[in-house]
């Protein structure tokens, strides 16, 4: 094989890798525009959804679309369960974000150890009633699966920005999140946004959980190094911005794979957290930078 030829495949590994990136770090992203915290519990809920797809995949016979259908609804449930009892509480006590940043890890623990239990440690795969085939796109070799996975990012990111820019509930999403005390005079209940945000956002995090384990092992743990590289994404992207988000997973996905090329595997966490690094330190807002991105940014208020 060819050098160009390895390149090319590596550019669709990598491209096939953001789109997984990229399905967990919207649903982070629409949450965290809603909430303004970094929602560690997401990742369990990611986890949970793939574990609930296994079990509806294996056990029913249902099919990988039903199986992401349930994985999502299982996802926003538990989403919106983790809200109301972890952070709705706090928020009525007016608690500092560190309070909320220690509540969604707990939650993460919690939510995490309960899987270990229902369905032990021993790593899993996930399989389609009929193995999915690859084949040729120019520059490499794709399969069917992984077409999915990408069109799945893709189509996520799609409904999300059409739901908050051209709906009325995402018009009171956004009110919401720019201003929560001037929402809340013109009629909007933000409570009800914030709820509908996590169940958005999670429904993605629980479907998009049952798509990666079709592509990866199955394991309770499956949803830390995930919600890692979802973080990183958003923020490169720009937080809070759902189109950022998948061009933030994209990157870090297409980056992590050509640098194989040049590195060992083993490289490629760093080359992630070292594109956070220098986005960080040039482009702290993001590459889609919102307007509270810059205000944040630049320290003010």
């Amino acid at each position: 094989m060819t050098r160009t030829a390895v390149l090319g495949q590596l550019l669709l590994n990598g491209v096939v890798a953001g789109g997984i990136y990229s399905l967990v770090a919207v649903g982070f992203a629409l949450i965290y525009r809603a909430v303004r915290f970094f929602n560690f519990a997401h990742g369990a809920v990611v986890a949970l959804g793939a574990f609930v797809g296994y079990a509806v995949l294996h056990y029913t016979n249902g099919g990988v679309v039903l199986s992401a259908f349930a994985a999502g609804c299982a996802g926003s449930l538990a989403g919106v369960a983790i809200d109301r009892v972890a952070f709705r509480p706090l928020r009525r006590r007016g608690s500092p974000a560190l309070v909320y940043l220690l509540a969604s890890f707990g939650s993460f623990i919690v939510l995490q150890s309960v899987l270990a239990l229902a369905f032990g440690d021993r790593p899993l795969l996930v399989q389609a009633a009929s193995p999915s085939r690859g084949f040729h796109v120019g520059i490499g070799v794709i399969t069917a699966t992984q077409v999915f996975v990408v069109a799945a990012a893709a189509c996520a990111t799609a409904l999300v920005h059409v739901l908050l820019g051209r709906t009325r509930l995402g018009l009171a999403l956004r009110a919401t999140a720019d201003d929560t005390i001037g929402a809340r005079a013109v009629g909007i209940d933000p409570e009800r946004m914030i709820a509908v945000a996590f169940a958005i956002g999670s429904f993605i995090a629980g479907m998009g959980g049952m798509l990666i384990a079709l592509e990866t092992r199955l394991e309770p743990t499956m949803g830390m190094p995930l919600m890692l590289k979802a973080i990183t994404a958003s923020v490169i992207g720009g937080a809070g911005s759902t189109s950022g988000a998948i061009l933030g997973g994209m990157l870090i996905g297409v980056a992590e794979n050509l640098g194989v090329a040049w590195v060992s595997a083993g490289w490629k966490d760093a080359i992630a957290f070292g594109l956070l690094v220098i986005f960080l330190l040039l482009r702290p807002s993001g590459i889609l930078a919102t307007r509270d991105n810059v205000r944040t940014a630049s320290g003010g208020s």
